[in-house]
């Protein structure tokens, strides 16, 4: 049976021809494989990147809309990320998030990364 694990999110761990590795062992040996710089040919897997690194762009300079446009764009129940840092309030949409994965912002006059 060919069998198939997430790895990284973007990534997939396939089973290769011929492997004689135990499939039982698949979530070790991708955590020895990340942390050691093991090829994971050794192991009888392949990782196969589906997006190029740095595929999804990061967002350098947010655009923040007031409170009142907000209730208009976004509905009461989306998820946001809050950030409060010296009396400076932010909140970051989760689904808008989801699209590129990190936010490089200053807020209360310091660097964050918020990412999802």
């Amino acid at each position: 049976m060919d069998r198939w694990a997430g790895c990284r999110g973007a990534d997939l761990v396939r089973r290769q021809p011929n492997c004689r590795a135990d499939i039982s062992k698949l979530p070790q040996l991708i955590a020895v494989c990340g942390r050691c710089g093991w090829r994971t040919a050794e192991a009888g897997y392949q990782i196969v990147s589906l997006l190029p690194r740095d595929a999804i762009p990061a967002i350098d300079n947010p655009r923040f809309v007031e409170g009142a446009e907000a209730d208009e764009q976004y509905h009461e129940d989306e998820v946001v990320l809050g950030v409060a840092i010296n009396d400076d309030v932010r909140a970051y949409s989760v689904p808008f998030l989801s699209g590129h994965e990190i936010v490089n912002d200053v807020v209360g006059g310091e660097p964050i990364a918020v990412t999802w």
